[in-house]
């Protein structure tokens, strides 16, 4: 769908880090259990990983959607992902669960401005489904996988 093929390669980038960032907090972040409370702090990273991968994987979608307003695949006149995703709604982009992908920007708010955080496993399902936007508009290459960080 996006036709700069130097900017699709930069959100494919972008994309693998957000799941590379979840893959090293996996390997990073063990329960093993070396003195007292040791697995609950890293539960507590492993979740802050999850929750600031929510973020980054929102900060995907909008430069996806900027990508594809410059295009002229929809019109907009604002840049903020709110307004992005109503104006490529309307103008007919097809979405697989907006108002799920729109639940998940009002999270993603919370989380940036509110001290407020979801379990890693929610922060998991969140960013599967803007992964799930992404294929469906065959922007992200390769394998449709989730992401999971159970091993």
């Amino acid at each position: 769908m996006i036709q700069d093929t130097v900017v699709l390669e930069e959100i494919n980038d972008n994309w693998k880090a957000v799941e590379e960032m979840l893959d090293i907090s996996r390997y990073s972040w063990t329960e093993t259990e070396v003195a007292p409370g040791i697995i609950d702090f890293t539960r507590t990273l492993a979740e802050m990983t999850a929750n600031l991968c929510v973020v980054f994987a929102l900060g995907v979608l909008e430069r996806t959607l900027l990508q594809l307003r410059d295009e002229g695949v929809f019109p907009s006149k604002g840049c903020a992902l709110k307004s992005l995703m109503f104006a490529s709604s309307e103008a007919g982009l097809s979405w697989l669960d907006f108002g799920w992908i729109d639940d998940i920007r009002r999270c993603r708010n919370n989380i940036a401005h509110k001290p407020q955080s979801f379990p890693e496993d929610e922060c998991l399902i969140m960013i599967n489904a803007i992964k799930a936007e992404l294929q469906a508009w065959s922007i992200l290459k390769g394998p449709e996988e989730r992401v999971d960080r159970r091993a």
